[in-house]
């Protein structure tokens, strides 16, 4: 059987205040002494719609339901209420922000909303626009951190609310406490209860613009500790913690760095908190008490000091798959229709033993046999639009037409001997069963699809077998089964043919360009290099493979032959191509 298979072309060789993309995985919430554990499973990927919840008292379960809203961010205190905000519309920044407080009973005993609209700045997000969540160390009071609708003026607001009701109590703004001068900016980062204490914990981006004669100009740090009442009880200045002389890419690094490790390390018990000096690439801990001698009524003091080290991702790390020699069978040169040479830089793919090379002067889709033949030219007509002069992926249906992405709606056809078939729509990439009517669409942030040609869904795949969400698609192949696989970062997920997610295969890289093909047992994972990953999809077993010629030469593209016993690997250089063949173990 000839399996369908859709894959690129080779490539050529040679604000502040916004919120990202998030994938707002199925995860459980704990409270501080852990005894209450709620249980949160979004119905999108980017928080907007309902969620199920769960809440469970000591490993029993007290209620299970669904609400009609996602809570983007959450706490969960020792009394088994559930705190927090989500944005109704997701990512879009369209519609509302929700705060809400669940009781330890399932009641929702507030759900206020807050309509979204639309910044008077170009870069900014629509207003207003929460930043986190803070649980004050008693469990009593949250706050929602709302960014500043002014990106000049960047007054963070913190909505404040009360246990158990989520009485709305007087906001605090903290950087009105922090004596800003002219030459000078701070930017809240993050923001921490201390346990043991009715203080929070704030950390700050400092930019000092003025003071370069004294040596002062540059990023640094800053730390304080800020009362309820919304005064500093206690300051430490880094004034240069985050500055790179010199070099704006290393201070781009650095920052996203500590944005995503957080120079908030810890917050313990007892008034402790650690924090990381970034310069001084150390954990330093400081503890808290109170003190009638001193004017704030805190004492702070430093109590140990010691290296930084970076946290290890929690991931297994992916192993190095060991290189494999594969007999050479022989070495075709394809040669073109006429007298004059195609393009080197052509796009090119390999499609079910098909040798499929796009014409850069014409857009005419060449296609060869593995044994060098030129099959067919499909041709295309004066009046196609210009978009055909560069097409995408290559798609192959089980009847042995291809169809080449022209536009991001529509693809180009030719059937089994190159007759040209016209255009078909696509909302996404085509995806063609080996047998049946449907076909499946996959999109890198849509999931998959399968759709009548009506056009209605009929199933959407967008979770991992492990029901978190697929967190981008390189690449989906049917397999000889009958069954989908897909490739995601560093793993292919199989799912049954109807959607039905079955298991996860973990791949030695994270391929790019070509994608992923199949043959029997062995998956193909193409870089946009000259070796290539072959995964035997039984035992997850991977080689590594580069053709003895390669050299540091990226213009290869690799594919299977029609009966996948061979491994076609085709180099372009000088306008000519050849088709070098090895045997698959």
């Amino acid at each position: 059987m000839i399996v369908a298979s859709l894959l690129w072309f080779a490539p050529i060789a040679g604000g502040q205040f916004i919120i990202e993309a998030t994938f707002l995985d199925p995860a459980e919430h704990r409270a501080p002494s852990g005894e209450y554990v709620l249980y949160l499973n979004p119905s999108t990927p980017d928080g907007a719609g309902p969620a199920q919840y769960r809440l469970s008292h000591r490993g029993a379960v007290l209620w299970d339901t669904e609400l009609p809203f996602t809570l983007r961010e959450l706490g969960v205190t020792d009394a088994g209420f559930t705190v927090g905000y989500g944005l109704t519309n997701g990512d879009s920044l369209r519609g509302q922000v929700v705060v809400a407080v669940i009781a330890s009973t399932g009641d929702v005993v507030l759900r206020e909303r807050t309509r979204m609209t639309e910044s008077p700045f170009f870069d900014a997000l629509s207003k207003p626009a929460p930043q986190g969540l803070v649980l004050d160390a008693d469990q009593k009071k949250f706050s929602v951190r709302i960014a500043d609708p002014d990106l000049n003026r960047g007054v963070e607001r913190w909505w404040r609310y009360a246990l158990p009701d989520g009485t709305r109590l007087e906001e605090l703004r903290p950087l009105e406490a922090m004596g800003l001068k002219d030459n000078e900016q701070l930017r809240l980062m993050d923001a921490r209860a201390v346990p043991g204490t009715d203080l929070y914990l704030l950390h700050w981006w400092h930019h000092n613009f003025a003071d370069r004669s004294r040596g002062l100009f540059g990023d640094g740090g800053v730390f304080t500790l800020m009362a309820p009442d919304g005064k500093m009880v206690w300051r430490r200045d880094l004034p240069l913690d985050y500055t790179v002389d010199g070099d704006g890419k290393a201070a781009e690094n650095l920052e996203r760095l500590v944005q995503k490790l957080g120079a908030i390390r810890h917050t313990g018990n007892g008034g402790h908190f650690v924090v990381w000096f970034v310069r001084e690439s150390a954990e330093v801990t400081f503890a808290v008490q109170r003190s009638s001698e001193s004017e704030p009524g805190w004492a702070v003091g430093e109590v140990e000091r010691k290296p930084f080290i970076p946290p290890t991702p929690s991931a297994e790390p992916i192993a190095i798959a060991p290189a494999v020699v594969l007999a050479p069978i022989d070495s075709v040169q394809l040669v073109p229709a006429s007298a004059r040479p195609l393009d080197a830089s052509a796009n090119r793919a390999i499609v079910d033993g098909r040798i499929c090379i796009q014409d850069r002067s014409t857009a005419a889709l060449h296609v060869w046999h593995e044994d060098g033949a030129l099959v067919w030219i499909g041709e295309v007509e004066p009046e196609d639009p210009q978009s055909v002069q560069w097409l995408g992926r290559v798609a192959a249906a089980p009847d042995g037409s291809l169809w080449a992405e022209a536009r991001d709606d529509q693809y180009l056809g030719w059937d089994q001997q190159g007759a040209r078939l016209g255009f078909c729509s696509f909302d996404l990439h085509p995806l063609f069963p080996p047998t049946g009517d449907h076909v499946w669409t996959w999109g890198r942030h849509w999931g998959l699809s399968l759709r009548e040609e009506s056009g209605a869904e009929l199933v959407r795949v967008a979770r991992q077998p492990d029901n978190r969400w697929l967190r981008g698609i390189q690449s989906a192949v049917f397999l000889d089964s009958g069954e989908l696989a897909v490739l995601s970062g560093t793993h292919v997920f199989i799912y049954s043919a109807s959607g039905e997610p079955l298991r996860s295969i973990p791949v030695p890289v994270e391929p790019e360009g070509q994608g992923m093909q199949t043959r029997g047992d062995w998956l193909l994972l193409s870089e946009a290099r000259p070796h290539v990953f072959l995964v035997r999809r039984s035992t997850g077993a991977a080689l590594r493979f580069r053709p003895p010629a390669a050299g540091d030469d990226e213009n290869w593209t690799h594919g299977f032959s029609a009966d996948g016993k061979r491994l076609l690997s085709l180099h372009a250089a000088g306008g000519k191509f050849t088709l070098h063949r090895f045997e698959l173990p």
